[in-house]
């Protein structure tokens, strides 16, 4: 398939809105997940004796394969430390995997993709934020997936989907593009890159053909608020596993997941090579709210 067609802040100012309420839920969530995972280790530790290593049984065995798409989302990261025993014997902290939970997407109206979070255009959606501080909004209407990222000034937006045969990258800045990967095995194969469009912001009718071909559109960086792009997603994403980055300047960066670790996030930047593999492990599933 080709690739076609060619971000910016809320403008809502003086009121603390739904969405900030919403937010500050979020990272309240979060952090109370971090404290109880931390408790966790903490007490497993405790549990052996200096110089005696976890039980098999207790902590699982880090594993470096692909997630389906359709099983929840699991993250695993490993630490280690080296603990002095009379016997000289070194002790392994243990491994603690941390589930994130599938994001749920709110029914909501159709917003209009223009670059511009307008007044109680996105009040119902769920927002979290990503690691530069930018805020990511998702909703749904109507089958469509509408997601915002609202940063802080012009910059390249790359929203990545995953399916359990495909991954697609939906890039926008000064223009429009997608890349696609497909499953192959052990791999990603790049089935197509790039292939640029929309520079145009006056005309409407190329991001409606991409649309119409590709089942995804957005505004491209140079429309409405600095900062802020939004998409519109008709590719099949209910259950799909995805990760958001943007990038202004090689030191001025975004991620979503923030838990992304340094190998996931250095996937979603530059140019598709031809083979890839994706940490999908670390992405978030999303799946409409219960109604």
């Amino acid at each position: 398939m080709a690739g076609r067609r060619c971000g910016q802040t809320n403008r809502t100012r003086g009121r603390q809105d739904p969405a900030a309420i919403r937010l500050q839920q979020v990272l309240m969530r979060r952090i109370a997940r971090r404290v109880a995972v931390l408790i966790g280790a903490a007490l497993l530790i405790s549990a052996c004796s200096p110089g005696e290593e976890p039980a098999a049984s207790t902590v699982p065995e880090p594993s470096t394969s692909l997630v389906s798409t359709t099983s929840p989302v699991v993250l695993t990261t490993t630490s280690t430390s080296t603990t002095a025993a009379p016997t000289t014997t070194t002790a392994a902290a243990p491994t603690t995997t941390v589930q994130l939970e599938a994001l749920r997407i709110p029914h909501a109206a159709e917003p209009l993709i223009d670059g511009v979070l307008s007044d109680g255009e996105w009040d119902d959606a769920t927002v979290d934020l990503m690691s530069d501080g930018a805020t990511v909004h998702f909703m749904h209407s109507a089958g469509t997936l509408y997601i915002a990222v609202a940063g802080r000034e012009v910059g390249a937006v790359n929203v990545l989907l995953a399916t359990t045969d495909e991954v697609w990258i939906l890039h926008s800045s000064a223009a429009l593009g997608s890349a696609l990967y497909v499953a192959d095995a052990g791999g990603w194969d790049l089935s197509h890159g790039y292939d640029w469009c929309c520079r145009d912001s006056s005309d409407e009718s190329q991001r409606l053909e991409l649309f119409e071909d590709e089942g995804w559109q957005a505004n491209i960086g140079f429309t409405g608020d600095p900062g802020v792009v939004e998409y519109a997603v008709e590719l099949p994403w209910t259950e799909a596993a995805v990760a958001i980055s943007s990038i202004r300047d090689d030191t001025d960066t975004g991620f979503w997941p923030i838990e992304l670790s340094e190998e996931a996030r250095s996937q979603l930047l530059g140019v598709p090579p031809q083979q890839r593999m994706f940490v999908l492990g670390e992405w978030r599933h999303i799946l409409p709210a219960e109604e």
